[in-house]
């Protein structure tokens, strides 16, 4: 089935220059929603290992609070580590995740 097993809603800040790595068994879905006062700047890698990572979508646009949709990059049906880069020059607010495996 497609069952949902995060759904984060609330706020964790990603400093800049820091990274956050996420491990799903299977990804169907990912969407979200993040929130900065300035530009967005970053990257988002995959990996099946959780050791060689590809780049499969970046983070780009005006400040505000934007909803990313990432699902068709990270489609996977095996297990897949996705790792959030910041590279903006201030912090990256994570303000809800939504992924449907």
């Amino acid at each position: 089935a497609n069952a949902t097993y995060w759904d984060g809603v609330g706020s964790y800040q990603l400093a800049k220059g820091t990274e956050m790595v996420i491990k799903c068994p299977s990804i169907r879905s990912f969407k979200i929603h993040l929130l900065r006062t300035g530009s967005f700047a970053g990257k988002v890698l995959i990996s099946t290992d959780g050791e060689n990572y590809t780049e499969a979508a970046s983070i780009t646009g005006s400040k505000g609070a934007r909803e990313f949709d990432w699902s068709a990059a990270l489609r996977s049906s095996k297990e897949t580590y996705v790792k959030i880069q910041n590279t903006a020059t201030g912090g990256l607010n994570i303000i809800g995740l939504y992924i449907t495996k």
